[in-house]
């Protein structure tokens, strides 16, 4: 029965009977599971079985083939429906003794061809049920390393696609020309944040240049900041019309980038918040902890956290904006920010 087993292909058809059902099922795998060999299969119907020697009177054989559908997934119901229906699809006749269902391959193990087999010198191999296991196991391992190298095929082509799909979004963008960079490039590339290519863009455009440490503090939030709390966030404060004017021209070069982002079937960016706008403007002209915390409900770890990634970010434009001013204000604005529970918080994380 185990030799009969064996044989049996992926895409064979056979006859079988397991509790109430009785008719044919297209195999999926044959493996040795828990020291028996398991034959998987599906029915017309699309039903996921499961097989052992003691499920077959005699030995199964093949009646009919079908092909499987590409990328091999047993335990997917829609795979398991499209086999079903490419076996519905075939003809094969039953057995006449609807109890005995199933046999081997009759050019193996059946007919004329039985004696040969009970005669070849490898039935008397000792060693012939391992043998066979291990030659399922292999037959097992050659169709994982196919599924495997058909997964990092699909991985690659879609690494690439996004590739080309981002390469051409910062040519139309004029970040790169050809395969160099340009100035603007060159920016991009030394700009390290989830919205580099929006930072980058609204340091072009110059809606970062003359304003002062405490205002581009409050500018720059707009990058960090998430607002994630259920509720609503409380209107956007901003210092002076400049600086409200300039808040509009970012959300507007944001809204531009995402269509382009969708347009090139890319993520989008998340968008830039005001939330935080008030708060940083304040802590860098030098407002007390409890002045800037306590009227917006923010937690001291909340705000701890957003004010280090701020001051990261002023940093990085400190070392690319093309201004010296811009460059020359966003430290300023690093080093006002960098006081009181936020410089302590730091000072305990080098102690650790």
């Amino acid at each position: 029965m185990g030799k009969a087993l064996v044989a049996l292909r992926p895409g064979d058809v056979i006859y079988a009977q397991k509790g109430k059902f009785v008719g044919r099922v297209a195999v999926l795998s044959t493996a040795w599971r828990k020291g028996a060999l398991r034959v998987t299969g599906v029915t017309a119907k699309g039903a996921l079985m499961h097989f052992v020697s003691d499920d077959f009177v005699v030995a199964p054989r093949a009646i009919a083939t079908i092909e499987l559908p590409d990328g091999f997934a047993p335990q997917h119901a829609e795979y398991q429906r499209a086999v079903g229906q490419r076996l519905a699809a075939v003809g094969g006749s039953a057995p006449t003794d609807p109890a005995r269902v199933g046999t081997h391959r009759p050019t193996a193990f059946d007919g004329p061809a039985a004696a040969q087999v009970q005669a070849h010198p490898v039935q008397a191999d000792p060693d012939l049920d391992s043998r066979l296991k291990a030659a399922t196991q292999a037959d097992r391992l050659d169709r994982e390393i196919d599924e495997l190298r058909r997964r990092v095929r699909g991985r690659s082509q879609s690494i690439s696609r996004d590739f080309d799909r981002v390469f051409d979004l910062l040519q139309r963008w004029g970040y790169v020309e050809g395969w160099a960079l340009t100035e603007a490039g060159e920016m991009l590339a030394k700009t390290f944040h989830e919205s580099d290519l929006l930072i980058t863009e609204c340091i072009r455009r110059g809606l970062l240049d003359g304003l002062g440490p405490d205002a581009l503090a409050g500018m720059v939030s707009v990058f960090v900041y998430e607002h994630r709390s259920p509720d609503d966030p409380p209107p956007p404060w901003f210092p002076n019309a400049d600086v409200r004017r300039r808040w509009k021209e970012i959300a507007a070069v944001s809204y531009e980038l995402q269509g382009a982002e969708e347009s090139a079937g890319l993520n989008v960016h998340r968008p830039p918040d005001p939330t935080f706008l008030a708060v940083a403007f304040a802590w860098a002209a030098g407002e007390g902890f409890a002045e800037v915390v306590g009227p917006e409900e923010l937690s001291g770890g909340d705000f701890v956290r957003t004010v280090k990634q701020l001051i990261d970010l002023l940093r990085q434009i400190a070392l690319v904006a093309p201004l010296a001013a811009t460059r020359r204000s966003a430290n300023q604005a690093s080093e006002a920010l960098f006081r009181g529970v936020v410089a302590a918080s730091a000072a305990v994380e080098v102690e650790v």
